[in-house]
């Protein structure tokens, strides 16, 4: 019978060869021609709550294969992340002065460039403090935060019974 051989890969533009003819008690050959998937850019800029620019963010997006694509941003809060393959990609804006901020579900054609994916951080807060017990230092003793019944963040005590929780958003807990 007559068939159609097609090709996908997340690096390969996607290829058919249709025609494939199988025949009993023989191999058949088939030579696919395949493009290079150049991969294409996410643009966009990382701005303080109140619109300020923000310089030195860390944007990132993990492809299939577990490799990182990252990109800082500039002067103007501007980045762009270059050679994403096609798909469907979660990118993630950190600072540690901010709380990091995920925007999920980004389309990426090859060729292309998506732009205006935006990131507006909100400043993060921190607790440090220290255990003592009878005027010495507690090690090791979990120390964890919490907003009702869900636990925020968590910390053990060191050599000292310092303890710091740290990326935390402006709250009274």
């Amino acid at each position: 019978g007559l068939y159609t051989l097609s090709l996908v890969s997340r690096s390969l533009v996607a290829a058919d060869l249709p025609g494939v003819e199988v025949r009993v008690g023989q191999t058949t050959r088939a030579l696919l021609w395949l493009d290079a998937v150049v991969g294409g850019e996410i643009k966009g800029t990382a701005l303080t709550r109140t619109g300020d620019p923000l310089v030195d963010v860390t944007v990132t997006v993990d492809d299939d294969s577990g490799r990182e694509h990252q990109a800082v941003t500039d002067v103007s809060g501007r980045y762009v992340l270059e050679h994403i393959l096609p798909g469907n990609w979660t990118v993630r804006a950190s600072n540690p002065h901010y709380l990091d901020q995920v925007i999920a579900g980004v389309h990426v054609d090859n060729q292309a460039t998506t732009s205006e994916i935006n990131f507006a951080l909100a400043p993060s807060g921190a607790i440090a403090g220290r255990v003592l017990s009878n005027d010495s230092p507690v090690v090791d003793a979990i120390v964890y935060l919490r907003d009702g019944e869900t636990m925020v963040s968590l910390a053990s005590t060191n050599a000292d019974g310092k303890f710091l929780l740290n990326d935390l958003p402006p709250l009274a807990y």
